[in-house]
């Protein structure tokens, strides 16, 4: 207790604003993101795969097999997400 004192007396509120950062470092650097959204936007007939729609798990494989880009479902769930991509076909 005496530290944060000390600290807020040499500081000021400054002293009261955690100094750590939660979470673990990203594991794909903008260019390994751009990447797996550019391969989601495109069709899977274009990369000359057999399939005419992504799934997840297509997708997954196919990063791991062609881009060399390994992943769990869940990161290549969220990249494509917080970047507003949808690999989905819409159904009407």
């Amino acid at each position: 207790m005496r530290e944060v004192i000390h600290a807020f007396n040499s500081s000021g509120f400054a002293a009261l604003n955690p100094k750590w950062r939660g979470g673990r470092p990203a594991k794909f650097g903008p260019a390994a993101r751009d990447q797996i959204c550019r391969i989601a936007r495109c069709k899977p007939a274009e990369l000359g795969l057999s399939f005419t729609t992504w799934s997840l798990t297509k997708l997954v494989d196919s990063l791991a097999e062609h881009a060399w880009i390994r992943a769990s479902t869940e990161t290549v769930r969220q990249i494509p997400r917080r970047a507003g991509v949808s690999w989905q076909a819409v159904k009407t």
